[in-house]
C-alpha cells in the first residue's frame, strides 16, 4: 500500500498542477507516506539550523562548550546529542 502511495504521489507531481495537485497532496497529507514526508522535512530543517548556529559561532570564535550548551538550550537535545551534532559538522581541521 505504501508503495502505490509512493507512485501515486510521483505521478501527482509530474501530471499534475494546481487544485489537482492541492486534492492529492490533502489526501496524502492524511497517510503513513503523508506523515513520514512531513517528518523527513522536520528533521533536515532542524539539521540545517543546528548546523548554521554551529558555523556561526565557531566564525565568532565561541567555544565548542558553549556552542554544545546553545544546542542544548535552543533545540532541546541531551548533551549526548548535542555533541553528536557538533562532531557532524565541525569543519575538517
Amino acid at each position: 500500500m505504501e508503495k502505490m502511495q509512493a507512485v501515486l504521489y510521483v505521478l501527482a507531481d509530474k501530471f499534475l498542477s494546481g487544485d489537482g495537485i492541492n486534492r492529492v497532496k490533502e489526501r496524502i497529507a492524511m497517510t503513513k507516506l503523508g506523515q513520514m514526508i512531513f517528518d523527513d522535512g522536520v528533521k533536515k530543517g532542524l539539521e540545517q539550523g543546528i548546523e548554521v548556529l554551529i558555523q556561526d559561532n565557531l566564525e565568532e570564535g565561541i567555544s565548542e562548550k558553549r556552542i554544545i550548551a546553545k544546542l542544548q538550550k535552543n533545540f532541546s537535545l541531551s548533551r549526548k546529542e548535542a555533541e553528536k551534532y557538533m562532531e557532524k559538522f565541525l569543519p575538517v581541521r
